[in-house]
């Protein structure tokens, strides 16, 4: 009985690189007022900096979201923890929009890996129970990885801890670690031939799992999107909307959405999965709205208030949607059904961005919010639309 205190160590170490390379990627999201005012940018470039990421993981999850089906979740997982520290390393010597957009891309690719490999690496080893264990991770160390670091970033810049060098510093310092943790990993899958064929561009959809993905990828598109304004648009929000310039708020403005998903996504599992889906998007889509309220009337406790209540839904209910799929599907259809729903969720939340950045440009934020309720409010029908039931189950 010598395996389950290495294959605890696994999950420990997939578990945290996951959250690591989070991490690393949110690093920016508060500071980025201060590179758009040092370069000289237009918040228009912004949005772009955020669409280069989504575009990036996009890419990765389409060439890349099997190949851990092929080559193992160790190497893999590896690979995109190098990535990020690449990243790292990037971001501390931005110069122009092109290093910055680079250095995205960068965490584009690793979050890419790090929601298909990385993810599916601590399904694979997470302990058998409590069962909600491996989707709450899977879902919920994205958005803490997130919220810790945009808070880092921002208590550094509050402080004047040289905050486009030092967060970077720490960051590759974890990555660093989730390096040597994974190097004593074990393997959850047997290595085996045909990895090329699996950079073949293809979206994996198990055909168990259909019948829930309507209401799975609205709530993951809708969610994902609000995200995306959070991490592009949170600096603004605090000095255009709410009227200060503090790198600090910013973190915070991004950390009551992001932070408050990452503790609900375990506390969800106190739900069965479709109550849990179906809750946490109509509480969602409430939030959304009063993100606009607060906007429009530049009350700043209304829009921390529901950016806290929009993370704390979104957690339930896009883990209460992953939960839901993993339950339809085999082992051997993880990785490419993780990979799968989180490149639709991040492609959906193109769009929104780039729309949300015209509009932020030409009209202000609190115009360009209104989209994101209005895809919450679609997403609040579509997962309440009566579905055929998958196959085999109730």
């Amino acid at each position: 009985m010598a395996e389950p205190p290495r294959m605890h160590l696994t999950y420990i170490a997939a578990a945290f690189t996951s959250v690591s390379v989070f991490v690393a990627a949110s690093l920016p999201a508060p500071l980025l007022e201060r590179y758009r005012e040092r370069l000289s940018l237009e918040t228009s470039d912004l949005a772009l900096a955020t669409i280069a990421y989504f575009i990036t993981i996009m890419i990765t999850l389409v060439c890349f979201g099997r190949v851990s089906d092929y080559l193992g979740r160790k190497p893999v997982s590896m690979l995109g923890a190098a990535v990020a520290l690449l990243s790292c390393v990037v971001m501390i010597n931005v110069d122009s929009l092109g290093v910055l957009l680079a250095a995205r891309a960068l965490h584009g690719i690793a979050c890419g890996i790090a929601t298909s490999a990385v993810a599916t690496f601590a399904i694979d080893s997470a302990p058998p129970y409590p069962r909600w264990l491996a989707a709450a991770t899977a879902t919920g160390a994205p958005a803490l990885g997130n919220s810790t670091g945009a808070l880092a970033a921002g208590f550094a810049a509050e402080f004047g801890l040289a905050p486009e060098v030092v967060p970077f510093v720490g960051a590759i310092v974890l990555l660093t670690c989730a390096l040597v943790l994974l190097a004593l990993a074990r393997e959850s899958v047997p290595r085996r031939p045909g990895w090329l064929g699996a950079l073949r561009p293809v979206v994996a959809l198990p055909r168990s799992a259909r019948g829930l993905l309507p209401g799975a990828l609205a709530v993951g598109i809708a969610t994902w999107a609000l995200g995306g304004f959070y991490q592009a648009f949170s600096p603004t929000i605090a000095v255009h909307s709410l009227g200060t310039s503090s790198v600090l708020v910013a973190a915070v403005v991004f950390l009551s959405h992001q932070g408050a998903y990452g503790i609900a996504a375990p506390l969800s599992g106190l739900l069965p999965p479709r109550r849990s889906q179906r809750l946490g998007i109509v509480l969602f889509a409430a939030a959304a709205c009063g993100i606009v309220v607060g906007l429009f009337s530049g009350s700043t406790p209304l829009v921390i208030a529901c950016g806290i209540l929009a993370g704390l839904s979104q957690g339930a209910a896009f883990t209460g949607s992953m939960r839901l799929l993993l339950d339809s599907t085999s082992l051997e259809e993880r990785a490419g059904m993780v990979a799968a729903v989180n490149l639709i969720a991040y492609g959906g939340a193109i769009v929104p961005s780039f729309v949300a950045g015209q509009l932020a440009r030409t009209a202000g934020l609190a115009p360009a919010s209104i989209l994101y309720a209005a895809l919450a409010l679609v997403a609040a029908v579509i997962v309440f639309s009566p579905r055929p039931a998958p196959p085999g189950r109730s």
